[in-house]
């Protein structure tokens, strides 16, 4: 499995849960761009997503809508946490 740079930088930012709208600020991604990374990482299983169950607190989820990712949080998953072990060396 190989992604792209800017997964990459994306998984990597993720070992706390991350907003939607944090990520898109942080990188100054367009939205579409930043929708597509998501959707590959967690179609890859290499982070999770992360719905509220609670004030401040998440829990997983694996039915998401695309539309509406700034209601969720997205994770790195041990998968993810592997992956870039493994590129970084």
């Amino acid at each position: 499995m190989e992604l792209d740079r800017f997964e990459e930088e994306i998984l990597d930012k993720l070992f706390h849960p991350e907003s939607y709208l944090h990520l898109k600020e942080e990188y100054s991604a367009d939205e579409y761009i930043l929708r597509d990374c998501l959707r590959s990482l967690a179609r890859k299983k290499l982070m999770y997503i992360l719905i509220p169950d609670g004030p401040d607190q998440w829990k997983k989820s694996f039915v998401y809508d695309t539309d509406k990712l700034q209601h969720y949080r997205f994770q790195i998953t041990s998968k993810g946490f592997d992956y870039l072990n493994t590129v970084k060396g």
